[in-house]
Parts: structure tokens; C-alpha cells; sequence
């Protein structure tokens, strides 16, 4: 992965500099546009925390690239539609990286927080002048992405991944424990948020104080009507429910801190009045129990939002019989399947074609209108699976073959109908490797499943 990073680096400053574009000519290019005057929030003062700083590689980059994205998708048939101003999508920002990781290093592991601050970023106004994106939850063509817990999180943004216009979900990782010192759930994002408010600190020790990312939040659900869920779980998660009672108070605790705003302290809300679009559930800890109830009493609460349709997700493995239960998995909108680190289901081996229709015909069973829209799961680079990453993908054309045997194979066994598109772990590599001019590229998402 070293020799890779360091051949791409090389090349991509090799084009940089027959361009003319080296480091003393750089100065006289055009800048980013500017950003928006903040809004300062003046209701509390966080209580800050050290910068999160990521273990450095044995090789070091350092490189300043820009990437400009234009947002140009098809339009798709639905009901919600956001109308967003062509100057209102930011053109990515020149990024500076030095010491990225060459290792899938999760910032869960190294328990560092980023330093909160007070301010939340201005939502530039939509203007007439619009390109149209609108989220279709039941097209097969979407794309969902983990964001939050990888090294290279600190080198891209929630805001530059909604601002892609082939990523329709992104869901952020992760609330790590259902108790931590009280009521309130333990939070992990990574290098995305870190900090607390006085009273986190004092009634809830595991919450974090996230203006900066409550502000991508915003930006992604108002300015390009992306969907931002909020992850349950992960591989360092420790949540399991004794009985029925306890599953619904964590679906309800949830709820007051990320839902609807009005029901709890708004110091005690990591995003402040901001609110995700749903909740996703990665139960890798293995202890299912109950957690049909959580589904359930998620459900329940949906409908007592006025002002926006709130969905339900999970991401269990591939292997049969199910690791997660399958009355939970029956209520979810979107189910993500993880076919890989898993070498008996795992894209490219011989029980992955099995995999893929007992699951599209498992959920045909849900009484949900319309059903669970069924997504494959993949990795995005090398360090999250190399099997099913280095064996069979290894890049964009591989990744295509994928989705065109998935299409296939659904299709002769009567099941293709169920099929919602593709899902990313984890989408900061994926940004990453795009900057370095590796092998993806911001437009290659759609490619790969519109095949």
C-alpha cells in the first residue's frame, strides 16, 4: 500500500509539474472561493479537547492538490425534492496532506477527540438558478458510505462527501455503548467531532459537542438533500439489551439526543437543534437480543416528526443464518450487507452468488411498504478487505464487473426488483485515494452501478 501511495503521489506531481502547476506557480492560480461568514452560537462555551493526531506512516506525503467537483447528476423520479443553487455547491477546498496513515487506523482505537469550538458554519442561501437533485429511497442505483472512523477521516469532510454527487447516504459511525456513566450513549466520530458542553461533562461523560459537523449536517440535508444517518454499533461496540424495556429506552434516549429537538436539554444534543434523517444498526458484538425491539420502537417514533420522513437501517454480515434477527432486519428501509471479511460469502467466492439471493428473498418477507431495499456492501480500498478488495475489485472496473453479475444474478433468480445500489466502507479512504489520483475518481460511484 506504501509503494502504491508513493508511485501515485509521484505521478500525480509529476503531471503537476509539466503543467506548470509546481508550488511557485501554485501562488498565482485562483483561489477557493470563499467561505460564508460563520454564525456564532452563543447559548454555551465547550469545553475543548486535543487535536486528534493520527500515527504517521513510514512514508511521508506532502502535497497540496485540488479537486473540483461539479454536480451534474440525473434527475429520478420522487417526492422529495431539494433545489439547490449552482453556486451554492463549493467547489472542494486545495487539501494539504502530511502523514496520512497507511494503515486502516479507526480514531476509535486511539481515543484522541478533536477540539470543538462554538461556531457553526453559515448554509449558503439556494438561489432560483438550480441544478435538481432529488433522493429516490427506493432507486436501485444509490449509494450509501460509513463515514468517521478511519485514519485518513481528518483528510476529507461530511460536507465534501455530500457534495458528490454520486453519494446519496452518508451514514456517520459510530455511538459506540448504550450506557456511559448514566442515561446518555458512549460517541466515537473519529477526527470528525470532539469536545463537550459543561453539561455533557457533568451528566453525560460519553456524549461529544459537534458544531462543526451539526453545521455539515445541515448543509448536506439543505443544500444538496443528501440523507445523513446516524450509525448504531461497529466492531469496538459493546451494546446489548437484557430485556425488551431497555431496547426501547435506548431507541428513545437516541430520539430526544438526535431527533426532533424540544424533548431534552439542547446542551445535551451533539448536533444542537440539527437532526439526522434516520438511524443505522451495525451489531458486530454479537448479542441480538432484543434489538427487534429497538427496530420497533424506532418505528414507533418516526411518526411523531411533522417535518421530515425519518429512516431505518442495518449493516449485518453476509453469512447464513443471519448473525442479526431477521424481525429486526424486516423493518429497515435500507440493508446493507457486508460481503466482505467474510470468506464464505465475501465478494468473489463461490457462496457470494447463494448470499445475494437468500437475502433479496428474506426481506421479500418484510410487511414494510415499500420493502427493505437490499444494497451490496464492499470496500473502498485495499485495508478494509484485502481479499475481496486486491482478489476481485481492485479498482473501478472491477467493482463494475461486481454490479453487473449482482444485476445478473438477482435478475434470473426473480429477486433484481430489490436491489438499492452499493455501500462503501469507508468513504475518507475513498476521498483520499481520489485526491492522490488513485483508483477512484469522484464520478466513478454512478458508473459503477448504473451498469
Amino acid at each position: 500500500m506504501l509503494d502504491l501511495l508513493q508511485s501515485t503521489l509521484d505521478l500525480v506531481q509529476g503531471i503537476a509539474v509539466a503543467n506548470g502547476l509546481s508550488s511557485a506557480s501554485a501562488a498565482t492560480s485562483p483561489s477557493p472561493s470563499p467561505s460564508p461568514p460563520p454564525v456564532v452560537n452563543e447559548i454555551f462555551t465547550p469545553i475543548k479537547h486535543p487535536n486528534p493526531q493520527c500515527t504517521p506512516s513510514t512514508s511521508t506525503i506532502i502535497s497540496t492538490l485540488t479537486s473540483t467537483t461539479t454536480a451534474t447528476p440525473t434527475p429520478v423520479t420522487t417526492t422529495e425534492t431539494v433545489t439547490v443553487s449552482a453556486a451554492a455547491l463549493p467547489i472542494q477546498p486545495t487539501t494539504t496532506l502530511a502523514q496520512i496513515p497507511d494503515a486502516l487506523t479507526s480514531a476509535a482505537q486511539s481515543g484522541q477527540q478533536a477540539a470543538a469550538t462554538s461556531t457553526l458554519p453559515a448554509i449558503t442561501p439556494i438561489s432560483s438558478a438550480a441544478a435538481i437533485y432529488e433522493f429516490n429511497a427506493t432507486s436501485s442505483t444509490n449509494i450509501a458510505v460509513y463515514f468517521g472512523q478511519t485514519a485518513a477521516t481528518g483528510a476529507t469532510s461530511l460536507l465534501a462527501q455530500c457534495a458528490d454527487p454520486n453519494i446519496d447516504i452518508v451514514i456517520l459511525a459510530f455511538v459506540l455503548q448504550q450506557l456511559d456513566g448514566g442515561a446518555y450513549p458512549q460517541l466515537n466520530f473519529g477526527a470528525a467531532c470532539g469536545g463537550q458542553t459543561p453539561t455533557m461533562a457533568a451528566k453525560a461523560p460519553g456524549l461529544l459537542y459537534c458544531p462543526d459537523l451539526a453545521g455539515n449536517i445541515t448543509a448536506c440535508q439543505r443544500g444538496y438533500g443528501k440523507k445523513v444517518l446516524l450509525s448504531i454499533g461497529g466492531a469496538s461496540s459493546n451494546i446489548k439489551f437484557t430485556n425488551a424495556a431497555q431496547a426501547k429506552k435506548f431507541a428513545g434516549v437516541l430520539w430526544d439526543l438526535f431527533g426532533p429537538p424540544g424533548s431534552i436539554d439542547p446542551t445535551l444534543r451533539p448536533f444542537g437543534t440539527v437532526e439526522v434523517d434516520g438511524f443505522d444498526i451495525d451489531n458486530e458484538d454479537n448479542f441480538p437480543a432484543n434489538f427487534p425491539t429497538l427496530a420497533s420502537s424506532f418505528r414507533a417514533l418516526f411518526p411523531l416528526s411533522l417535518t421530515k420522513q425519518y429512516y431505518l437501517s442495518s449493516a449485518p454480515q453476509c453469512l447464513f443464518p443471519f448473525a442479526d434477527p431477521l424481525p429486526m432486519l424486516l423493518q429497515c428501509d435500507f440493508v446493507w450487507v457486508q460481503f466482505f471479511n467474510n470468506p464464505a460469502c465475501q465478494i468473489g467466492t463461490p457462496g457470494f452468488n447463494n448470499s445475494l439471493v437468500s437475502w433479496a428473498k428474506n426481506l421479500n418477507a418484510s410487511t414494510l411498504t415499500p420493502k427493505p431495499r437490499f444494497f451490496v456492501g464492499a470496500p473502498s480500498w485495499s485495508g478494509a478487505a484485502p481479499l475481496a478488495y486486491e482478489g476481485i475489485i481492485g479498482g473501478p472496473e472491477g467493482m463494475q464487473k461486481v454490479v453487473r453479475g449482482v444485476r445478473e444474478v438477482m435478475g434470473k433468480n426473480g429477486v433484481g426488483s430489490f436491489l438499492g445500489g452499493v455501500m462503501f466502507w469507508d468513504v475518507s479512504f475513498l476521498a483520499f485515494l481520489s485526491l492522490l489520483g488513485g483508483f477512484w475518481g469522484w464520478n466513478i460511484g454512478r458508473l459503477m452501478v448504473n451498469q
